[in-house]
């Protein structure tokens, strides 16, 4: 297990909508693009995030993530997922947001 993950907050935010829009409900590859851009339209395999009009791949987010968590990737969406998974659905929606401002205070203190 990795002690101390460093990632700037554009992939923390992006994993953390990720993990809460799985725990909302939505596909894991819906979710990949869901937490990388808002707009979204759905497809054949889905709903996907559009980027400059079209769909995005779900492979091309992971990869997003990959490059910015490296080997910590597993370890942080295991504990945004514990920490989605430690209230309703219901709260979960309203609290996210300030719950990843709360990641981001933390990680400056670090």
């Amino acid at each position: 297990m990795v002690d101390i993950i460093k990632a700037n907050r554009a992939p923390v935010l992006t994993l953390w909508a990720a993990v809460v829009a799985e725990r909302l409900g939505f596909d894991w590859d819906e979710v990949l693009t869901l937490g990388r851009t808002v707009p979204a339209v759905q497809t054949p395999d889905g709903i996907r995030a559009l980027s400059n009009e079209r769909p995005t791949s779900p492979a091309s987010v992971h990869r997003y993530l990959t490059s910015k968590f490296n080997a910590g990737l597993p370890d942080a969406r295991a504990a945004m997922s514990h920490l989605a998974h430690s209230m309703p659905p219901h709260e979960l929606a309203a609290k996210a947001y300030a719950l990843y401002g709360r990641f981001n205070r933390r990680s400056r203190q670090v």
